[in-house]
């Protein structure tokens, strides 16, 4: 498990190192999303979906209470002017990821976006399948994320990461000594599971994945407004289905 940990932690920081000159680039040429202004009309109404971010609070994951990471999510958010509530993508020893984040009633189908507007995943499963759309890159404020390093405790099944050799099991979730990792850089094609798992003991500052609870299209939209949870999402439908009519989805 000693050289699994090595070979992951060495592997991500080459790859940290080699995309910061782009995420910087991007950061530059990014929007303020505060400034926006758009039309309710893209999204049909009575439409459910979700919204997600990275945080720019960074948490060293030795905390095993997921209250705790919900509570940095939920504050982020709620600083940005984004309403509803929010759950940290995270999964610990007791709560797994599927589970925090779910819905009553369920959401596992809502299309989720990012709070820019492009689309991240079809439902919940193809969030933790590997197979998103756009890496969850920006925060809560629409700016691109510069933080390499995003903290998830989360297999590609939505629930906590763990290993077996022969008949032991490791598990590495949130508040164990060493955590699984998701990826957010710009281009990566990395989501809450990357592969790569780090030490919680070594101090090391990373970020958060968070999504919104879920959100529905009003049956009658209003004027032109200020950027909010509605506007972003019906931005997010019709950019991104333009994109994915457009290009192949990243793989």
């Amino acid at each position: 498990m000693i050289g699994r940990l090595r070979q992951y932690s060495t592997s991500f920081k080459g790859r940290l190192t080699g995309a910061s000159v782009i995420a910087m680039a991007c950061m530059v040429a990014l929007p303020a999303a505060a400034n926006a202004t758009v039309l309710l009309s893209s999204l049909a109404p009575g439409t459910h979906y979700r919204l997600a971010f990275e945080t720019q609070t960074t948490t060293d994951a030795t905390s095993t209470a997921v209250s705790i990471y919900n509570s940095i999510v939920q504050t982020e958010a709620s600083n940005a002017g984004l309403g509803t509530n929010w759950s940290a993508i995270v999964s610990t020893d007791t709560v797994n990821a599927i589970n925090n984040i779910a819905c009553t009633p369920s959401c596992a189908n809502d299309p989720i976006f990012l709070v820019t507007g492009s689309e991240v995943a079809t439902s919940t499963t193809n969030l933790f399948s590997g197979s998103i759309l756009t890496p969850i890159d920006v925060t809560a404020n629409g700016a691109a994320a510069g933080n390499g390093y995003v903290w998830t405790g989360t297999n590609s099944s939505g629930t906590e990461a763990s290993f077996t050799s022969g008949t032991t099991t490791s598990y590495y979730g949130l508040g164990d000594s060493v955590a699984e990792l998701g990826g957010s850089v710009l281009g990566s094609p990395y989501g809450i599971d990357s592969g790569l798992s780090y030490s919680t003991t070594a101090g090391m500052p990373g970020s958060l994945f968070a999504i919104s609870g879920d959100l529905v299209v009003p049956a009658s939209a209003p004027e032109p407004v200020s950027i909010s949870l509605l506007a972003i999402g019906a931005l997010a439908t019709g950019a991104a289905r333009k994109r994915r009519r457009a290009q192949s989805p990243p793989v």
